[in-house]
């Protein structure tokens, strides 16, 4: 910016600021928007109907009632026993949808790698089971935002690579789909067309990191945050779990051009309410409620100069009570 400013130079900063922060630093787009004014673009235009661009701004606004009202009213809305029939139903929809609807587009998200896995595990097995996919199934270590994890690859499968490599240029997030895959004796070649159109062969030695983890994954179900910037000219499907705040559900809920459906682990929102620690017979509307409170909670980053400006101003005004109450003495 000092640069900027001694050039003469205008920079324009251009965000939104009620996603989802970044994962380090955060909050300097909000802090500056607040401090120094800004423009907006209020125009929704992604969302094809006007309920669902209705039901996005709702979520962009914390008021998680009225959208899951639009989407409870659209049969858009499953609440189900646990996380297992969760899963499994969004699935089963994403199925439906996917052979109903060949030349569309759909996405799987969900908030954790530790729920986007046995996403990806279900819908694999689709493939599977459909012929799509070769039967090597190939199991090998991997890592993703610093999580190991294990996955099967064959023929067909569609991958996602996790690491910037300049030397053999490939793009952390490029995706592409298996052409080739062989197990030997101490290594696995890998072929990968990728969706940009060129075709890459590496070894799991050479795109590994120094736990020998391969920097590769199954790109069926993605994260939230990975799925910033995305639209998808479909329907989407969201595993909801209640670590998702405002920022993550206004994220998810807003990547689709169609339709977009959620999936609850009921169980979990029993638990938020207190009703599973009661012993109590769980309530639709109280299930409702607790899912539109959680969806609601914003935990956005502040930069640590609001803390202090915050702090000074807490220190100033304490003299002045101490005063007000001496002179009440």
């Amino acid at each position: 910016m000092q640069a900027a400013h001694n050039a003469g130079a205008k920079l324009v900063l251009v965000g939104e600021q009620q996603q989802m922060d970044a994962i380090t630093h955060g909050g300097s787009l909000r802090y500056l928007s607040q401090r120094q004014g800004c423009a907006r673009i209020e125009t929704i235009r992604r969302q094809r109907e006007a309920w669902a661009r209705n039901a996005v701004n709702d979520l962009r606004a914390g008021n998680a009632k009225a959208a899951l009202g639009s989407f409870q009213g659209k049969g858009l809305l499953h609440i189900e026993q646990d996380s297992q029939n969760a899963r499994e139903q969004l699935v089963k929809h994403w199925q439906a949808y996917t052979e109903a609807n060949p030349d569309k587009q759909a996405m799987i998200m969900a908030q954790r790698w530790k729920d986007v896995k046995p996403l990806n595990d279900l819908v694999r097995t689709v493939f599977q089971e459909q012929g799509k996919l070769g039967t090597e199934n190939i199991l090998t270590e991997c890592v993703v935002s610093n999580q190991s994890l294990y996955f099967a690859f064959s023929k067909g499968e569609r991958v996602r690579f996790t690491k910037n490599d300049y030397k053999q240029d490939f793009t952390n997030g490029e995706q592409g789909t298996i052409t080739q895959v062989l197990q030997l004796k101490d290594d696995i070649s890998f072929t990968v067309k990728l969706d940009s159109g060129r075709t890459v062969s590496f070894y799991q030695s050479d795109y590994s990191d120094e736990q020998g983890r391969l920097q590769l994954v199954q790109a069926y179900a993605c994260t939230v945050y990975s799925s910033q910037g995305a639209t998808v000219d479909g329907d989407t499907f969201v595993l909801y779990t209640t670590a998702m705040d405002r920022a993550a559900s206004y994220v998810a809920g807003s990547r689709h051009k169609d339709q977009c459906h959620w999936f609850v682990n009921g169980q979990e929102l029993d638990a938020q309410s207190g009703q599973a620690d009661k012993g109590q017979t769980p309530e639709a509307e109280t299930r409702l409620k607790t899912l539109a409170r959680c969806m609601s909670i914003n935990k956005h980053k502040a930069m640590a100069s609001e803390y202090i400006a915050e702090q000074q101003a807490e220190q100033e005004a304490t003299p002045q009570i101490t005063n007000d109450n001496e002179l009440a003495a």
